[in-house]
């Protein structure tokens, strides 16, 4: 069983997700890409993104530059996530595949969590942090270099970082 499979997500992960979802389908993507995923986090929990780089304003222009958010297009995703956040109808039957390497990286991102997990021995649960803590360890990736190259915080990265409170679901 993959790492990925032996673990939940968080609040702000599935979050994230469902907005990665709608993104590849309106960009008209076979699967879901760094910039999709990425966007999904920035959309649903920038402050869980703003731990890891010294300026918030450079978090910004990275998304805009390698992730496609401009302003407008931002307010419209924002929008779109509040109305269906809490639509179960929405979120059933959406399966759109995670791209080869966005795979790859989540499986390593579970990794983390579940290595973190069993130091704390606490429930297992994949968060944001862990997601770019696994982003960052492959420079070799277009999108990881062009996103450690954006003014993020090196040491953010090698500390444990500090758990957001979770959300409560609004059902």
């Amino acid at each position: 069983m993959l790492p990925l499979q032996q673990i939940e997500m968080s609040y702000e992960m599935a979050d994230a997700s469902l907005l990665a979802v709608k993104l590849a389908l309106d960009r008209k993507r076979w699967s879901i890409g760094f910039e999709e995923y990425f966007s999904g986090i920035y959309l649903a929990h920038r402050e869980a993104l703003l731990a890891f780089w010294r300026d918030s304003k450079k978090l910004d222009v990275f998304l805009r530059d390698s992730c496609g958010l401009s302003e407008p297009v931002w307010f419209y995703w924002i929008d779109f996530y509040m109305s269906v956040r809490n639509d179960a109808k929405w979120k059933e039957g959406m399966i759109v595949p995670h791209s080869r390497a966005l795979n790859v990286i989540l499986n390593e991102a579970a990794k983390l969590a579940l290595k973190e997990a069993k130091k704390s021995s606490g429930k297992p649960q994949l968060g944001v942090e862990h997601f770019v803590k696994a982003l960052a360890a492959h420079p070799e990736l277009q999108f990881s270099r062009k996103m450690l190259e954006s003014g993020m915080k090196r040491q953010a990265l090698l500390r444990t970082p500090v758990r957001l409170k979770p959300r409560r679901r609004q059902d």
